[in-house]
C-alpha cells in the first residue's frame, strides 16, 4: 500500500507540469502564426521563417510555383513563446498596413484567429515610420537563431 502511495504522489508531481503545455497557451492567447520572409531578386526565391503559437519555428524556402521546403526547425523557449504571445495581443499589428513593391522585399504576414495582415517593405532595413509594435515583432523574429 505504501508503494502505491509513493507511485501516485510521484505521478502527480510529474503530470502537473506536463499538463501545462504550449497548446493551452494557444487556446488562452489565440491561435496565431507569424510568417516573415524575403522574396524577389533574380531567382524570385522566398526564404523565411514561420512561428506558431505553440512555439514551433519552421525555417523554409520556396521557389515560384512550388510549395514550401522546410529546411530546419526548432522550438522556442517558454519565455520566447510568452514574448510572442504578448506582442501578438497588440491590435496595431492588424490595423497598420504597408505595401512595398520592389526587387527585393521583406514580408510580415500575421494570422491570429480571424485576423489577417500582410506588411511588406524594403528588406534592407525596418522603416522608421513603422509603429513600435511592428518593429518590436520584426526584431524578435529576426533574433531567432537556428
Amino acid at each position: 500500500m505504501r508503494y502505491l502511495k509513493i507511485i501516485s504522489a510521484m505521478m502527480i508531481i510529474f503530470l502537473i507540469p506536463a499538463s501545462c503545455t504550449s497548446i493551452d497557451t494557444c487556446k488562452q492567447n489565440g491561435e496565431y502564426r507569424i510568417d516573415y520572409y524575403s522574396s524577389g531578386g533574380f531567382t524570385a526565391l522566398q526564404t523565411g521563417v514561420s512561428i506558431k503559437c505553440d512555439g514551433t519555428v519552421l525555417f523554409w524556402n520556396k521557389m515560384p510555383n512550388s510549395g514550401r521546403n522546410v529546411t530546419d526547425s526548432l522550438t522556442l523557449s517558454d519565455s520566447q513563446v510568452r514574448m510572442f504571445d504578448t506582442l501578438m495581443k497588440n491590435p496595431e499589428l492588424f490595423s497598420y498596413t504597408k505595401s512595398y513593391t520592389g526587387n527585393y522585399t521583406a514580408n510580415l504576414v500575421l494570422i491570429k484567429d480571424d485576423n489577417f495582415n500582410k506588411i511588406s517593405f524594403n528588406s534592407s532595413e525596418i522603416p522608421a515610420e513603422f509603429p513600435d509594435a511592428v518593429k518590436d515583432l520584426i526584431r524578435e523574429v529576426q533574433n531567432i537563431k537556428k
